[in-house]
């Protein structure tokens, strides 16, 4: 094993000249003063000592942020590396799946950023592609996944669009989910295992099988064997063992150590709370603002509470109430004072403020406020353009580790079952090869459809773009267009049916024609024409006649 050295070279240290020390002159203590009458000496080295302690911080300061303040003291971080899963051990993942599933459940803006998520991401499912070189196995493999696809879970309540979704809004929702291979009455399905399934029957770590959080790992770390808990309908717990080949395990890993995912709200969890708290008391301060609100000063407190009306609270414990309702009317006795009630509301900042609450929200997932909250009244063409195309960057990012870390493997496992089973006949020129595939993955409409038609006709005539990835952006497939405007065309020949015409379309036209319809110019006047029915050419020496073939030909003995 080769070895490595490491130099250190010893340089002075210094201080920080952005870090304030405070140099003023203090009264040294009383022990030193009485050293310093007797040696000195002694007592200035005792001075200069304690001038490097207290400086020390600063001197050993790299970072400003790895300095402790007074501001900070509650800022509890891990100390360096502490094993895998570290720290998002099994206690704490617990602890923030069970809060992003009850923001799922009781929070408006989180349940509507995953379903927006998986609006965008999975939309209405992705399409398979074969791309090996045998046209007749693509067929059939296609045909083939999309059968079984469609009837793929086990429980059949799940279409495959269904189940993608699902999947995906697991996989955001709780940090990792997985699926099992299963065989059932000799049909191969899909079973969805969510990720606090993914356990040992007793929980925590078995360091001398080696299992971390239920999942087994060899030598490497990589995954040998995932524990899988299953309850019965009585509540009886069991634990099932699938080995890895036969399990697809979708985790948002954010560090090399890590196997275990991360929920997508763990960092704005509390964030979200505090808007759901917010919006209520503002809400609660707007309905007594429209009542009739009054404070009884009565000169027996005790027996005026006495006689208040008890009511259940959230705890389903019984506290006094004194209701509130518009037009209220109550009558006090003689010595009583009244004084009417007027809660402060947020009614002008409640907006702004919320609103940059939910951007700070939806950051996590590159979601702009705009489509977190499907409210566009506030922009432009150009800030609302310039915010989705970055939502669709994340989004795009997210179809593909999606489409890697399930699909693909799912896909490479089916097809391999079906030419071992004989089903699907590999031919010789790509045995090496069958599994080859890609996935059309849903696109966008366009925002403003006659600008960026117009600017996608521009990136193809420039060479920067082609058809295929233009249709690939908006979620179709070069080919299946194709295919089907043949078809259509061919139709409306037989038909007898006319078929219309833009002035930004690549239909073949007249050339002079084909001048008058450049981007920009849609539904130009075509050229006129002569009386033989031909097109009229362009006049380029401006002499009033048209050219002829002998014109602009050019001959060896022109000269």
């Amino acid at each position: 094993m080769a070895r490595f050295s490491r130099t250190h070279n010893l340089v002075p240290p210094t201080i920080d000249s952005t870090l304030k020390v405070n140099t003023e002159t203090q009264k040294p203590p009383l022990l030193d003063r009485l050293i310093g009458i007797v040696s000195p000496e002694r007592a200035l080295k005792r001075a200069e000592s304690r001038e490097m302690l207290e400086t020390f911080p600063a001197r050993q300061a790299a970072y400003r942020s790895q300095l402790p303040t007074r501001l900070d003291t509650q800022w509890n971080t891990t100390i360096g590396y502490m094993g895998a899963n570290n720290p998002l051990n099994r206690w704490r993942l617990t602890k923030m799946r069970d809060r992003a599933r009850d923001l799922e459940r009781n929070n408006a803006v989180a349940c509507a950023m995953l379903d927006r998520a998986v609006e965008n991401v999975i939309g209405h499912g992705f399409t398979l592609r074969p791309q090996t070189a045998d046209e007749g196995f693509n067929k059939d493999a296609k045909g083939l996944w999309d059968s079984w696809f469609k009837t793929a879970d086990i429980r059949g309540l799940s279409s495959a669009t269904a189940f993608q979704q699902l999947m995906f809004r697991c996989y955001l929702r709780d940090g990792d989910v997985g699926a099992a291979f299963v065989r059932w009455q000799g049909e191969a399905y899909l079973q969805m295992i969510t990720g606090d399934l993914i356990d040992t029957k007793f929980g925590g770590y078995d360091f001398a099988n080696n299992i971390l959080d239920g999942i087994k790992f060899d030598s490497r770390g990589r995954p040998l064997e995932f524990h899988l808990l299953t309850y019965a309908l009585d509540g009886q717990r069991s634990e099932n063992i699938v080995p890895a080949r036969d399990f697809v395990f979708m985790s948002r890993r954010r560090g090399p150590d890590q196997t275990r995912g991360e929920p997508c709200f763990a960092q704005v969890s509390q964030l979200m709370d505090q808007i759901d708290g917010y919006t209520e008391a503002t809400v609660i301060a707007a309905r007594i603002a429209a009542c009739q609100g009054l404070l009884i000063k009565t000169s027996d407190a005790g027996k005026a509470f006495m006689t208040l009306q008890q009511q259940a609270n959230a705890n389903n414990f019984q506290q006094a109430s004194a209701p509130m309702e518009p037009g209220m009317i109550r009558y006090i006795r003689p010595g009583d004072d009244v004084v009417q009630v007027t809660p402060q509301q947020p009614t002008q900042s409640f907006p702004d403020f919320i609103s940059q609450l939910l951007r700070f929200a939806g950051v996590t997932l590159g979601m702009p406020l705009e489509l977190v909250m499907l409210d566009f009244s506030r922009t432009n063409y150009s800030s609302a353009r310039a915010s989705l195309l970055q939502a669709y960057r994340a989004f795009r990012t997210l179809q593909q580790e999606f489409a890697d870390q399930f699909l693909s493997r799912v896909y490479r496992w089916r097809i391999s079952k079906w030419v071992k089973s004989g089903a699907l006949t590999v031919p010789a020129t790509i045995e090496d090869s069958f599994w080859s595939h890609k996935w059309i993955t849903p696109g966008w409409a366009w925002v403003d459809p006659q600008r960026e038609i117009a600017a996608a006709m521009m990136e193809i005539d420039a060479g920067f773009n082609t058809l295929t990835d233009i249709l690939a952006q908006h979620g179709r497939e070069f080919e299946d267009v194709v295919t089907r405007r043949s078809e259509e065309i061919k139709r409306l020949k037989e038909q007898g049916v006319p078929t219309a015409h833009s002035g930004l379309t690549r239909d073949d036209v007249p050339a002079g024609q084909a001048a008058a319809m450049r981007p920009g110019t849609s539904g130009a006047a075509p050229a006129p024409k002569p009386k033989d029915g031909l097109p009229k050419e362009k006049d380029d020496d401006n002499d009033g006649q048209q050219p002829d073939d002998d014109d602009d030909a050019e001959t060896p003995d022109s000269e």
